[in-house]
């Protein structure tokens, strides 16, 4: 009876083996074939923005610190020939003033996502902190997954008045 009971745990081994190579084969093609993923990517362009001031004390030390601006503007300038006075975009090829695209306020540090082309950006700092209302603009343009950088350093701004980017 003993070569009977090994035969009988051959038979049931055996099947067990034959039954779990589907299942093997059926786990590996579905881990293969069947989690298929998009390799759509995804092109992000746009700004890195942010400011800052020097700050000293009576003794001598000095440092860098993050300061809020009090609005920063940008406009789509496509086809434009933009100036900023403080206030207004003037588009001087129409002699007409622009609204902005987009609007940020009191930041001090910002990501901004931008879709590709050519920008005018300027930014007004605030009353409550030297420099007073002074503002400065210039051009950018964004290719296909391209972020720029502007750090801005405040400090020797005059107040009430245009500034060199």
């Amino acid at each position: 009876m003993t070569s009977n009971k090994l035969g009988v745990c051959k038979y049931f081994f055996m099947t067990y083996l034959y039954k779990m190579k589907y299942a093997l084969l059926f786990i590996i093609c579905l881990g293969l074939f069947g989690c298929k993923k998009d390799n759509d990517l995804v092109f992000r362009q746009g700004i890195d923005l942010s400011f800052n001031k020097d700050y000293s004390t009576e003794g001598g030390n000095k440092w860098n610190k993050p300061v809020n601006v009090k609005v920063v503007l940008i406009w789509k300038s496509e086809n434009r020939d933009l100036t900023f006075n403080g206030v207004d975009a003037l588009d001087k090829t129409s002699n007409t003033v622009i609204a902005p695209d987009f609007t940020y306020s009191d930041i001090h540090s910002q990501l901004i996502e931008l879709p590709t082309g050519k920008f005018f950006i300027a930014y007004v700092t605030g009353a409550n902190e030297d420099p007073k209302l002074s503002y400065s603009y210039t051009n950018f343009s964004l290719q296909v997954g391209e972020f720029k950088i502007f750090k801005k350093n405040i400090t020797a701004l005059v107040a009430n008045s245009n500034n060199a980017w």
